[in-house]
């Protein structure tokens, strides 16, 4: 309803320019077909106001990685995460810390020198894995894993604090 009465508004005051005859010929004060401008694909987006800021967001069932500045996507990554068995957790976390290279130990692995480890939940992290021959499917003991050169930018975009969205 709120369309009608805007378009009576736009028609009333010569904003929309609809032929004298379509008028006459028509019950209705409103033109036969809609104009251009209902259509919402057409309005410019709405101005974003303050910085954009960095986001991560990993979808699980995509095996993929974006990084955002505001709404904007910057750049997307394939990347392996956690196995059946070793599920990478869902939710909203923040990159908590940063290195350069770390070794990463658990039960039944160790991995000397992972390079460009991003935490976000201890023991969850972001990082490159070069031992991995491919990604785009779970394969990890529940951290997200990304080739080294992947990594690498995402760990110089990154800062701490930077928000990581998880989900399926």
């Amino acid at each position: 309803m709120k369309y009608v009465y805007a378009l009576l508004l736009f028609i009333g005051l010569g904003l929309i320019n609809v032929p004298l005859q379509a008028r006459a010929e028509s019950q209705s004060p409103l033109p036969a077909v809609a104009p251009y401008f209902l259509q919402p694909s057409l309005f410019p987006s709405a101005p974003t106001v303050g910085p954009a800021l960095p986001r991560i967001t990993v979808d699980l069932s995509q095996q993929q990685l974006i990084a955002f500045e505001g709404m904007t996507p910057v750049r997307a990554f394939a990347v392996a995460t956690g196995d059946y068995n070793h599920p990478t957790i869902v939710g909203e976390y923040s990159v908590q810390w940063k290195r350069e290279k770390i070794d990463l130990i658990g039960p039944d692995w160790y991995f000397k020198d992972v390079p460009y480890v991003m935490m976000f939940a201890k023991p969850f992290y972001i990082h490159a894995a070069p031992w991995r021959p491919e990604f785009g499917r779970p394969d990890s003991h529940g951290c997200v894993t990304l080739s080294e050169a992947d990594a690498g930018w995402l760990f110089n975009w990154a800062e701490v604090g930077t928000p990581i969205f998880i989900s399926w």
